[in-house]
């Protein structure tokens, strides 16, 4: 009895079909096997890697553009991000006199949507849009700064019909004499630009749509730091500005904060403030830095850092004395648009 079970075991064994509770596969074929014990081929792994395989197109370069899916794709995922306001240039003003620093530009806004390919009319057409410009240090004595300039929404459109749009970043003001300079507001899909920081005695605060206003710089030259939120682009932070009759200058602000570690920091007194930078995590995470301030100095201040490409906003320029070079302000940073494909 006993010496037939195990001719059994042994032709079993030899034949391959050991039962899976006896830790055989329960099958005499590799195809059978896998069927038995629920695991696939590599050819089979290859090829349910190859149906969801995605194709990622970066757009970066402000200009307008035009999109058809790929041949096979059937679903596209689109991330847009508006451009950042550009901070203020400095003042010049005379030693009794305070002076405000030029106020930090306001952060473009973010934007996502999922689609369906056969949601839209093709070709999609893309609009990428520039930030703003700095604004010009004073050229003259006893002169305020130049405003930075407004950045340009990002816009994804479909026959005309919008689909996506990433609001732009406001423009960080000039410095200004015997008065404060506003932080620029902070991008917003619906209107285009939020509200600054009217005072500049307060830091900028966060906006709607994952974007932060600019740093203003109160009326005796204090300079504040663009608004900071975890994950969102951020404005710039101001330049330093000049109580009445200082015997030295001030140090600018640093650009808003979106993670404890990525910030652009603003400059010591006659200094420039640094450029912002991008934080990327993933496709579902990347965030533009707003730029440093310039510092103020009695002779010669420093310029504001520039915003980070994906609208991060200019860092507004240092102002200095009748007779000095104030400092110019940061340019907000560009936008863009990336297109996630899937297949």
């Amino acid at each position: 009895m006993f010496g037939k079970f195990f001719q059994w075991v042994d032709l079993a064994l030899a034949k391959g079909i050991l039962g899976i509770i006896n830790g055989g596969t329960g099958a005499s074929t590799a195809a059978g096997a896998r069927t038995n014990l629920d695991v696939f081929s590599k050819g089979e792994v290859n090829s349910a890697l190859a149906a969801i395989s995605t194709n990622i197109l970066t757009y970066t370069t402000p200009g307008t553009y035009s999109y058809t899916p790929t041949t096979g794709a059937k679903s596209i995922e689109i991330y847009a991000y508006g451009g950042g306001g550009g901070g203020g240039g400095g003042a010049r003003a005379a030693s009794v006199l305070s002076c405000s620093g030029g106020a930090g530009g306001g952060a473009g806004s973010k934007s996502w949507g999922a689609y369906d390919v056969s949601a839209f009319s093709y070709p999609l057409t893309i609009t990428v849009g520039a930030g703003g410009a700095g604004g010009a240090k004073a050229a003259v004595d006893t002169s305020i700064g130049s405003n930075g300039q407004n950045g340009n929404a990002t816009v994804i459109t479909s026959a005309g019909n919008q689909i996506l749009r990433a609001g732009r970043g406001g423009f960080g003001q000039g410095g200004q004499i015997n008065a404060a300079s506003a932080g620029g507001g902070a991008g917003n899909n619906a209107t285009y630009v939020g509200v600054g920081d009217a005072s500049g005695s307060t830091n900028g605060n966060y906006g709607a749509f994952s974007s932060t206003t600019g740093g203003g710089s109160s009326a005796v030259g204090v300079a504040s730091s663009g608004g900071g939120a975890l994950n969102a682009n951020t404005g710039g932070g101001a330049g330093g500005g000049l109580v009445a009759n200082a015997t030295g200058g001030q140090a600018g602000a640093t650009g808003g904060y979106n993670a404890a570690s990525i910030q652009a920091n603003g400059s010591t007194a006659g200094n420039s403030g640094q450029n912002g930078v991008v934080l990327v995590k993933n496709l579902n995470d990347i965030s533009a830095n707003g730029g440093g301030g310039g510092g103020s100095s009695l002779t010669s201040a420093g310029n504001g850092g520039s915003g980070s490409q994906y609208g991060g906003g200019g860092g507004g320029g240092g102002s200095c004395r009748d007779g000095g070079s104030a400092g110019n302000g940061g340019a907000g940073g560009n936008g863009a648009c990336i297109i996630v494909e899937h297949f």
